[in-house]
């Protein structure tokens, strides 16, 4: 799982965050605390344009010990015209948020980003299940290492969506006479009784991911977010799933107990896996 370091730490909308894109750094952008410190001086040679793992873990140290609930991003060097023509986008949210960019400070907090590999396929896209394809950022291609790049998600969906294409269309065999027509019984219900359990189960599990399966690790936080994910995993495979709703923590449970139990595994620190101890 990458992170990026700098998501806008204001109006946060269905408990995702505003990315500010890295390039805001690359035009000049220089990350600083509550104190106006430029903490990443004296952290790497590329001071707040080294890569985005060493960035994040940067930003979550000085905010362990400042206290703070962000860092901000001074882009006051940059002409109000130059920022509003180089970032529309960025400028639009934040004048809308009521930050006043460039003069003002604009805060930010890492967060969750994309997957750096998914399901396993080859160079045609092509998985171990006859028929079916992935490509983009739910498939492992092994062109992103351990750390993604920004650029290499158009190398993802332009080189090996193509690649599956032309192999589809090389290698078509229609499924002939399969009925995908999906029976009335089997069309899911929005809610159901019992969501309240769900909701608690689906915050504990971002709680748990974020804390204990984020950017900074320890072996002991590691497995016991194993343990309990598994267990809310075994919950509801237990059950007999009828809701989108219990679908959904359903798989939210299978993938971070997936991610949880991998990280568990790995005992070297290799770019966004950072284990501590």
């Amino acid at each position: 799982m990458q992170f990026h370091p700098t998501a806008l730490a204001k109006g946060i909308e269905n408990g995702r965050m505003f990315l500010v894109s890295e390039a805001v750094r690359g035009e000049g952008g220089i990350l600083k605390n509550s104190k106006g410190e430029a903490f990443m001086y004296n952290k790497h040679s590329l001071r707040d344009l080294a890569p985005r793992d060493i960035v994040t873990r940067e930003i979550l140290k000085d905010l362990q010990k400042t206290g703070d609930q962000f860092v901000y991003l001074d882009v006051s060097d940059m002409s109000e015209e130059f920022f509003a023509s180089r970032f529309p986008t960025i400028f639009q949210k934040c004048r809308s948020l009521g930050i006043h960019v460039p003069s003002e400070h604009i805060p930010v907090h890492p967060t969750e980003h994309y997957m750096m590999g998914g399901v396993k396929t080859d160079i045609h896209a092509r998985t171990a299940i006859s028929g079916l394809y992935a490509c983009g950022e739910t498939a492992c291609t092994g062109v992103q290492g351990a750390n993604r790049l920004a650029s290499n998600s158009t190398l993802e969906c332009l080189v090996f969506g193509r690649r599956a294409a032309r192999n589809i269309n090389a290698d078509f065999r229609s499924p002939g006479g399969y009925n995908f027509v999906i029976p009335e019984s089997e069309i899911f219900e929005d809610v159901c009784p019992g969501d309240e359990e769900i909701d608690k189960d689906i915050e504990y599990m971002k709680s748990l991911m974020t804390k204990n399966v984020g950017a900074i690790r320890h072996t002991s936080e590691l497995e016991y977010a194993h343990s309990e994910l598994d267990r809310i995993y075994d919950k509801y495979r237990r059950k007999n799933l009828s809701t989108v709703k219990q679908y959904t923590v359903f798989n939210a449970a299978m993938a971070s107990t997936v991610i949880a139990e991998s990280a568990c595994a790995r005992r070297e620190s290799l770019g966004s896996h950072y284990i501590v101890d």
